[in-house]
């Protein structure tokens, strides 16, 4: 099997998670063992800290909160209330917790998780790019996998596709996501 072009696989929320582990799983049954192209890369980003594969690059959102009622009351207090206008208001909102263990199809409290973990640490959300995409001039595969009926992939897959799509426009690459 021969992969051409550099490939980032970016897995949101438990399905996202679940189906670039399998994979991976399956890529590694045609490269020698723990050696994938290093035109290949994958990344993950959920809630819950279980659904998270073991060696990837993981991104693991608003780790300092136990329910949604607490971040959403941080992000209130900490940004403008136009940038947070789509947060459940206090009557209505999810009282999900412990958000350790994800966002139980509801996608406001996984969209509530990335805007709280880019407020408190912007750093912790970098798309990291695959190596041989900065030296070279092909362009790059992206593909995003997620459940538009789930919690946290389906609140924070429009905020990743920006996020990635900025992350190769910042370096001026060529992106196909």
């Amino acid at each position: 099997m021969r992969i051409y072009r550099p490939t980032l696989y970016v897995g949101l929320g438990g399905t996202g998670c679940r189906v670039g582990a399998e994979l991976e799983r399956g890529l590694r049954e045609h490269f020698p063992p723990d050696q994938l192209p290093s035109r290949v890369q994958f990344l993950y980003a959920d809630l819950n800290e279980n659904d998270l594969p073991a060696a990837a690059v993981r991104i693991r959102l608003a780790t300092s909160f136990g329910t949604c009622p607490e971040v959403a009351r941080s992000l209130c207090q900490g940004a403008a209330q136009s940038a947070v206008g789509w947060l459940p208001p206090p009557p209505g909102e999810p009282l999900i917790g412990p958000l350790a263990l994800g966002a139980c199809q509801l996608p406001a409290v996984g969209r509530t998780a990335l805007f709280e973990t880019l407020r408190e640490r912007p750093s912790a959300v970098r798309i990291p790019l695959p190596s041989e995409i900065v030296t070279k001039s092909l362009p790059c595969n992206v593909f995003v996998a997620f459940s538009v009926a789930g919690g946290t992939g389906g609140g924070v897959f429009l905020d990743f596709l920006r996020l990635i799509a900025d992350a190769f426009a910042l370096e001026d690459l060529h992106v196909r996501i």
